[in-house]
């Protein structure tokens, strides 16, 4: 990811955020999407000026250089709490 601008407390921060700007979902270098530095002593953030895409060898060469553990996230099942009913499937306008 390429900034804007510099966030000179990006490298001590302990949490960062994302900032999509025309909420399309998605985080580009066309929407104004920022990157915050929540916790800063003083206010910083940054419009993203360019992404590019890991392929599986880029995401290993990055894991390595800062000691991290990266991979694709997947996602977790809803807890289900047990007393909630099933959503109905029916149309509105059916009769029961």
């Amino acid at each position: 990811m390429q900034l804007s601008m510099p966030l000179f407390d990006l490298r001590s921060a302990i949490s960062i955020a994302f900032i999509d700007h025309n909420r399309d979902g998605r985080l580009c270098g066309f929407g104004m999407d920022q990157v915050v530095v929540p916790h800063a002593p003083i206010f910083e953030s940054s419009t993203i000026a360019g992404m590019t895409r890991l392929d599986e060898g880029g995401i290993e060469q990055l894991a390595e250089q800062y000691k991290a553990k990266l991979g694709k996230r997947t996602k977790q099942p809803a807890a289900s709490g047990g007393d909630a009913a099933p959503a109905s499937t029916k149309p509105a306008d059916e009769k029961p």
